[in-house]
């Protein structure tokens, strides 16, 4: 029995072919990086990566309408902040 799933990212064409290219360039594709990836993380129990904070990804708004309004000020980068913290906690070397 195959134990495998496919997985569908959005991507433009551009970017998923340029990324591609230099996947190619390293003897590897595009679906094994992000299995390494996915196997990197697993391990580490983290992102194998830095991850620029100037260019994270805003979380708020999408459950606002669940939201308390009274804290939303208190939540609005909760979680990149929390997800920032513990990143930098950890030792990669």
């Amino acid at each position: 029995m195959n134990n495998y799933v496919t997985l569908q990212v959005p991507i433009d064409n551009e970017t998923k072919e340029a990324v591609e290219k230099l996947y190619q360039s390293f003897g590897t594709n595009f679906s094994e990086v992000v299995k390494i990836l996915a196997e990197k993380s697993l391990e580490l129990k983290n992102i194998p990566f830095s991850i620029n904070r100037e260019k994270k990804v805003k979380f708020f708004g999408a459950l606002s309408k669940y939201a308390n309004p009274e804290l939303i000020a208190l939540e609005k980068n909760a979680l990149e902040e929390g997800i920032a913290e513990d990143y930098e906690k950890q030792n990669f070397n």
